[in-house]
């Protein structure tokens, strides 16, 4: 990955996957196929794509990407605030998910090639061929009225998934997460559940432990501060937790 550009871009590959691994971003996150087939999970929608297809991610939606067989693929996550820099509020928009379109994976293409070439000014060519891929995708692959309307009925929990990334290592209540995003707290928890198999708390705990592994394994800060920067009350309330969703003590994996 290139830290110092305004994006994430990556190749992956998955050899019999089954079980995928659901993950949230505030960002968009833009897939192609480059070999291969699958599937990939969307909130509640699993979708069957293969070389080619260009798949789209919007903001904070879960997602995860499985293959019984083999699957590669290219994955561009771009900064929001380096697409709104540049006119295309990403955020506002609900792109299609699956994508056919020669002229659009072309341009994913240009993507690969900047990125893998050393061409001269290769940084704004980055820059160039990512927003000319993102600005080609609004123009023409972002939801019909039927469709936002769908999408619009989860935008308070996507709020509320990126309200949560924000805060994590803070003291969180449930009140005060719905009264962010505008709804009552038992809404909040049966809607949220629905969209994300999993309770706030259990969400809430999930990522903050996933933060104390990436603490952790660059690091070697005592576990009380690690507990204090993710969020927890206590060092053994950490440990219980961590526990729980990791499989092992945080001294075991430290």
């Amino acid at each position: 990955a290139d830290f110092g550009l305004p994006f994430y871009f990556e190749e992956n590959t998955l050899v019999n996957s089954v079980l995928h691994e659901i993950n949230w971003h505030p960002n968009i996150e833009i897939l192609y196929i480059a070999e291969g087939s699958g599937t990939i999970t969307y909130g509640k929608v699993v979708y069957t794509v293969s070389e080619g297809d260009i798949f789209i991610v919007n903001s904070n939606v879960p997602h995860g990407v499985d293959s019984e067989t083999k699957i590669r693929y290219y994955y561009l996550i771009p900064d929001h605030d380096f697409c709104v820099l540049n006119g295309i509020d990403t955020n506002l928009i609900h792109f299609n998910q699956l994508v056919h379109d020669d002229d659009a994976a072309v341009l994913f293409c240009n993507v690969i090639e900047e990125h893998r070439g050393d061409m001269p000014y290769r940084s704004a060519g980055l820059r160039h061929a990512v927003i000319s891929l993102i600005l080609y995708l609004a123009r023409r692959h972002t939801d019909s009225g039927a469709q936002k309307s769908a999408a619009a009925k989860d935008e308070n929990i996507r709020l509320s998934i990126g309200y949560i990334y924000s805060n994590f290592n803070k003291q969180l209540n449930l009140d005060d997460i719905a009264a962010q995003v505008g709804l009552s707290k038992y809404y909040f928890c049966r809607e949220f559940k629905r969209l994300t198999n999993e309770t706030p708390f259990e969400f809430i705990h999930r990522i903050r432990c996933e933060y104390a592994k990436k603490v952790m394994s660059y690091s070697t800060k005592p576990l009380r501060e690690v507990s204090e920067m993710c969020g927890f009350e206590s060092t053994s309330y950490f440990a219980k937790i961590f526990r729980r969703y990791v499989g092992c003590s945080p001294n075991t994996f430290a």
